[in-house]
């Protein structure tokens, strides 16, 4: 989920925010990110809390404390800047956000 959050935040520095022309030495294809897909990672970092079970609280809450060093109403610009949602525009490629059905 986490490793999920940091593609998700990095495809368009990888892209360079417009296709590349750029290819591997050792292969004919391009390296241009296709696509990207997240299991279970935030994408929202301003509603998560809002969104959360019980259990969801138990686990959420401490992985905000270390990702932003507090809880969202407490560091005000950085939920925003980390995450992916804020960051996406017509020039990145498509995105799958897979979630339980326990998420709303």
């Amino acid at each position: 989920s986490a490793l999920a959050l940091v593609a998700l935040l990095l495809t368009p520095l990888w892209l360079g925010r417009r296709r590349s022309t750029a290819r591997c030495l050792c292969s004919p294809r391009s390296s241009d990110v296709a696509a990207a897909i997240s299991f279970y990672g935030a994408s929202n970092l301003n509603s998560i809390l809002s969104q959360s079970t019980q259990r969801g609280f138990s686990v959420r809450i401490p992985a905000l404390q270390l990702l932003l060093g507090g809880q969202p109403n407490q560091v005000k610009d950085l939920p925003r800047l980390a995450s992916p949602i804020f960051h996406v525009d017509l020039s990145d490629p498509p995105s799958w956000l897979i979630h339980e059905n326990a998420d709303p």
